[in-house]
């Protein structure tokens, strides 16, 4: 167990100095591969192993999107992106409660919703909609409402117009909608 926790650990570590500095997204991309690769087998190991240390690791894995001079400014790379996006369903599927918190969601929301608006078609567009759907749960319809740009995004792919999304995003994005904009 104890050298689960060091790996976890030294990926987090490896994230956070490398956000220190403009890394090259492959190798942030690596590093976020195997976190998510341990994560979608975390309902394997004890909670113990990711106690304390979940919410450090979700804040560096979104901080590796941001570019290092400007923090609300998103630095795009399809390949990191879409590992990061099945990292964090990992964190928050059935069984697995990594990604659970308020505080926890907070950080991951806003990310989302950048993945879903530069990805409105992506083959992991469906586990994006799932990481909102559990977030509505965890802030709550009201935070969520207050989420800049969120209605914009997930209109975007409910829209009939859109052709590229499937029919099956389109249903789940305008059910995530209603569910949060409905009284």
């Amino acid at each position: 167990m104890w050298r689960l926790i060091s790996v976890v650990d030294s990926a987090a570590y490896a994230l956070y100095k490398l956000n220190d500095r403009d890394a090259d997204p492959k190798s942030l991309s690596r590093i976020v591969w195997v976190l998510s690769n341990l994560f979608r087998y975390a309902d394997k190991f004890s909670e113990d192993c990711f106690r304390g240390r979940a919410n450090y690791i979700l804040q560096e894995c979104v901080n590796s999107m941001k570019s290092r001079d400007h923090e609300n400014c998103w630095r795009y790379d399809e390949e990191l992106w879409d590992d990061a996006v099945e990292l964090l369903y990992n964190c928050c599927r059935d069984n697995v409660i990594i990604l659970s918190s308020k505080s926890d969601f907070k950080v991951v929301v806003p990310f989302v919703i950048e993945y879903i608006k530069n990805n409105p078609s992506n083959t992991r567009l469906a586990n994006a909609l799932i990481i909102l759907e559990k977030a509505i749960y965890a802030l709550g319809k009201e935070r969520m409402k207050k989420c800049r740009g969120l209605l914009a995004a997930l209109g975007s792919i409910a829209d009939y117009g859109n052709n590229e999304a499937g029919k099956g995003a389109k249903d789940d994005a305008l059910k995530l909608i209603i569910g949060i904009y409905q009284s």
